[in-house]
């Protein structure tokens, strides 16, 4: 089907259908079927997107548009991702909408389908890892595209044997080297991890203490989210590490065990400030706290670190907080994301003469030599010690 051409830019598009903006005031909805476009009029961009949604599916179900030879890719992505034919919640449908209007369909979006191959959406995937979105990032937008590609199959633009995804990995970040192991350069300083804390909690609260816990604790964010008040033993200073939460592609939270291959159920000794911190939030703590909407089966008792609605807080949420006030802190390693806190703990704890093995375990490493080969060689100073102490023994 071809594109209605029109020199406004495009503010949305579904399928084949696009809305722009109409002088003096309003939308216009454009499309083409047969030799004719066609136009709608609307008064608001809500009302123009949802005449775009049906128009769009008018197109397929009355004459399989999206099953033509001309189809683009595009087409197959907005049909694929209408939340109203999905079980989103609004903040995922967004978010999931601009993955693909930012990433997807500039790369991809004017191309035939049936053209797709494999070294397409590679190189989508590529190209976001060259610019240093993180993994986690680009498998959600591998997810959307595979959306589009079942999409395509299902409407038989391609037949399953074809399926161009097959074989599209996610890549590594820049943000690491290439055998996996962290980029220890970028490791924070004590002064600034302490900067990043006060700033945090001089936003919200609840940030700081988000912020002193993966610092001094080493937990990784789905460990974050899961804890619980009774993860907490302040008589003993011990942190219980036995759950992670998930955040599935629909938006919702699940609770489990640790389920990585680097990564098991553990307690974390906890240093004195960092016990007082626990102490002064969890007595603060609302007492008729519960489960928020977006949560699934498996929720523990009440959790430590909540959003106002009792859901755990989004990776998304999160990392726009993290940025506002590391980007503010003077010499933040531009690339060090929130993860490198919890490196920052592990070079740390080796720094103040933790034992490796102990290290390892508080960590959650599976081996010991996962924390040997990571974090041991980061103490440019290590040597000279070594020095010192066999000349003390002789």
């Amino acid at each position: 089907m071809a594109r209605p051409r029109d020199p406004a830019n495009s503010l949305y598009e579904a399928g084949p259908v696009r809305v722009v903006n109409r002088k003096p005031r309003g939308y216009r909805i454009l499309w083409t079927e047969g030799k004719r476009q066609r136009e709608r009029g609307a008064n608001t961009l809500e009302g123009a997107k949802q005449i775009a949604h049906d128009e769009a599916a008018r197109l397929w179900t009355e004459g399989g548009q999206l099953a033509t030879a001309d189809t683009t890719f595009a087409a197959l992505v907005s049909a694929a991702i209408d939340p109203r034919h999905r079980d989103w919640t609004e903040n995922w449908a967004n978010r999931v909408e601009r993955i693909a209007r930012i990433h997807i369909i500039p790369r991809l979006g004017d191309l035939p389908a049936r053209q797709i191959t494999r070294q397409h959406l590679s190189a989508v995937l590529q190209g976001m890892a060259l610019e240093g979105y993180s993994h986690d990032f680009m498998k959600h937008t591998r997810n959307v595209i595979k959306l589009a590609v079942d999409e395509g199959i299902q409407r038989e633009v391609w037949d399953g044997s074809r399926n161009p995804l097959v074989g599209v990995t996610v890549p590594r970040s820049r943000t690491r080297v290439e055998d996996g192991r962290p980029d220890l350069a970028m490791v924070p300083t004590d002064n600034q991890v302490e900067e990043l804390v006060i700033r945090m909690a001089s936003d919200r609260p609840v940030y700081g203490v988000m912020a002193t816990v993966a610092a001094y604790t080493g937990v990784r964010w789905g460990e974050l989210s899961a804890l619980t008040v009774a993860s907490v033993d302040l008589e003993k200073k011990r942190l219980h590490v036995t759950r992670t939460c998930v955040e599935s592609d629909g938006g919702r939270f699940q609770f489990r065990a640790p389920g990585k291959r680097n990564a098991r159920a553990r307690e974390v000794v906890l240093e004195s400030h960092v016990s007082d911190v626990f102490r002064v939030w969890i007595a603060d703590l609302d007492d008729d706290w519960e489960p928020g909407p977006h949560v699934d089966g498996g929720l523990p008792e009440r959790l430590l670190l909540s959003t106002r609605n009792g859901n755990p807080f989004r990776r998304s949420a999160r990392g726009k907080v993290f940025w506002r006030h590391a980007s503010l802190i003077a010499g933040w390693p531009t690339d060090a994301t929130w993860h490198y806190l919890r490196h920052y703990c592990a070079t740390r704890w080796i720094r103040l003469g933790v034992e490796v093995p102990t290290v390892s375990m508080m960590l959650g490493h599976r081996q010991v030599s996962t924390t040997y080969n990571w974090y041991v060689n980061v103490d440019s100073q290590a040597l000279e010690r070594a020095a010192k102490t066999l000349e003390g023994d002789f």
